[in-house]
């Protein structure tokens, strides 16, 4: 799902190992607009990203 702030949470399962009840783990990242800007930031080119807006 993506948060209202762009925000993508990703939920992963553990489905390698059935041994042991496992709660799946959840992970946010960061926008993609605050990636770019942090980027921009460390002097990299950010219109050699833009693209990056058209990713699923």
């Amino acid at each position: 799902m993506i948060l209202k702030t762009g925000e993508r949470v990703y939920r992963f399962y553990p489905w390698q190992s059935k041994i042991t009840q496992v709660d799946d783990y959840l992970y946010t990242d960061v926008s993609i607009y605050q990636y770019l800007k942090r980027m921009d930031e460390d002097g990299e080119n950010i219109n050699a990203y833009s693209s990056v807006w058209f990713y699923y």
